[in-house]
């Protein structure tokens, strides 16, 4: 059971995970940067696992610079989006796009690719929109491949839709072949 090896762990490990801030205010994470993430992919099983699983993973993110901390949560976000559990990803989302210093572009690319494991829904599609309107604001593109899962029949809404057009535009960006069927598509499934 997780809280037995969260137990165990913070018992038994001498591995800790430091950080130029971590060492300069002498804190460290009681766990191995790795070992929340090993929960939450391999051991948690029930809903309270999965939630200790990220509150690990949130306590983790205060030890680590801030490209560690993106990947963090990019991982944490996609393995949440495959679980359908929408409600724990909306804080790792606007705490991603509240970044200092911003994300890296790479970043905002897979952080879009993660959301996108999690069928289509409301609120995956209003994170979706935060994420593109953030990239924006911060002069970061998406790439092609991106794009196609953004609009790929799983995932794409008409906000998604209309966020990816926006974004397109503002990047000047051609929509290809493949873009432009799954706007069609998504257009007749809502019978326009």
């Amino acid at each position: 059971d997780v809280a037995s090896m969260i137990d165990q762990a913070g018992r038994t490990s001498d591995t800790t995970v430091h950080d130029a801030s971590a060492q300069r205010t002498g804190s460290s994470a009681k766990y191995p940067l790795w070992f929340p993430l090993y929960l939450l992919y391999h051991k948690a099983s029930s809903p309270q696992d999965i939630l200790t699983s990220v509150e690990l993973i949130y306590q983790q993110l205060t030890f680590v610079d801030t490209p560690i901390s993106d990947g963090l949560i990019v991982l944490t976000v996609a393995r949440l989006a495959e679980l359908k559990l929408t409600a724990t990803l909306r804080g790792l989302v606007w705490r991603f796009c509240a970044s200092s210093p911003v994300p890296s572009e790479r970043h905002f690319n897979l952080l879009l690719r993660a959301l996108s494991l999690h069928p289509r829904s409301k609120e995956t599609s209003t994170l979706a929109s935060k994420v593109l309107t953030t990239m924006s604001k911060h002069q970061r593109r998406v790439s092609d491949d991106t794009y196609n899962v953004l609009l790929h029949r799983h995932f794409a809404t008409l906000a998604v839709a209309a966020a990816v057009e926006k974004k397109m535009a503002q990047d000047k960006v051609q929509p290809t072949a493949v873009h432009l069927i799954s706007l069609l598509r998504l257009m007749v499934a809502h019978r326009f």
